[in-house]
């Protein structure tokens, strides 16, 4: 069963599976794990909705069919995107998380001392609706800077925002078209949607001054206790960060966490594929890029000091955006 719903190994060399493996019998007690995140933290007035969800998906795996694992998922996404009209409910949210992410960047700059001068000029890789970036600058006394992405996703507000210039970013991922440098590098929820995650951080990586800041939000896997529980003037300021759910004192894990925890490694990552896949196939777009490439946190901080990048400080966000419930963390370096 599980060969069938395989993906193979991801980036991080961790097994992928497709989403769709939550309604194979080998897991029930995950799948009601998740079923019962998915009432009590997206769908509070629409408890009906993860039935449609099985509902569709058996219906295509149970058929008497030769379809693929990818194509049975195309089928659910377009019934379940069209059908029940899932998009109203995530673009109402999309706001919401634009202004979590920015306002937890300028956090860890903030506690971290981190500042810039006028003329400083700020990077954004997978800048999606450029919200966050915008936010960021206009908080931060950074002028300008520029957007990139595969799709020009602005918003109206981000476009008639002269300082903030874009760049479409496409395959081979291997230039962006400027000669510009810059002093702060934002990369959020954007790396484990690329095939090749370290192609992409090394290319925007050329782009940065020496001294240049980075921040990276990724959302993980293979989370240990031992890794969230730091000292406590760590531990302190990762409970103080706007909207993390990892701690409920500045030493105590809350019981979301104490739950993940007990997950094995491979029930992480199906976890977090699901519903990286619900937000983004079914809520946004089938074409969204989803190849699962989440890995420990310990393996990313490991990447980036492989880039030669000085590690500032890892924040342990957790389960800190309702509409995508992946264990995210924020990954502060310098150049």
């Amino acid at each position: 069963m599980n060969n069938f719903f395989s993906k193979g190994l991801n980036k991080f060399n961790i097994s992928s599976y497709s989403p769709l493996i939550i309604f194979s019998p080998e897991y029930n007690e995950l799948r009601k794990k998740i079923k019962s995140d998915v009432n009590s933290l997206l769908f509070q007035d629409n408890l009906d909705y993860f039935e449609k969800i099985e509902e569709t998906a058996h219906k295509y795996l149970l058929s008497d069919t030769n379809l693929t694992i990818d194509e049975i998922e195309l089928l659910v996404e377009k019934d379940l995107f069209f059908n029940h009209k899932a998009d109203s409910f995530v673009f109402s949210e999309l706001v919401d998380r634009c202004n979590r992410v920015a306002s937890q960047i300028i956090y860890a700059l903030h506690v971290n001392d981190i500042s810039f001068s006028d003329n400083s000029k700020i990077l954004d890789v997978g800048a999606g609706s450029g919200l966050i970036t915008k936010i960021v600058k206009d908080n931060i006394g950074i002028d300008n800077g520029l957007l990139t992405d595969v799709v020009d996703y602005r918003y109206d507000e981000v476009i008639k925002d002269s300082s903030l210039k874009f760049q479409f970013f496409n395959y081979p991922f291997e230039k962006i078209e400027t000669d510009e440098k810059f002093d702060l590098l934002i990369i959020t929820n954007t790396l484990h949607h690329c095939d090749d995650p370290f192609k992409v951080f090394k290319t925007a990586l050329r782009y940065m001054n020496t001294g240049g800041v980075i921040a990276v939000v990724e959302s993980c896997v293979s989370i240990k206790e031992k890794t969230l529980k730091i000292n406590k003037k760590d531990s302190s300021l990762s409970y103080k960060m706007p909207f993390q759910n990892v701690y409920d004192t500045d030493t105590v894990l809350n019981d979301f966490t104490k739950t993940y925890l007990q997950f094995s490694k491979n029930e992480m990552m199906i976890y977090g594929s699901f519903f990286d896949w619900l937000y983004n196939r079914v809520f946004l777009n089938e074409n969204v890029n989803v190849p699962y490439n989440f890995g420990a946190p310990e393996a990313w901080d490991s990447f980036f000091e492989n880039c030669g990048l000085k590690k500032i400080k890892t924040f342990m966000l957790g389960f800190d955006q309702p509409t995508a419930l992946e264990f995210h963390t924020l990954h502060l370096f310098k150049k």
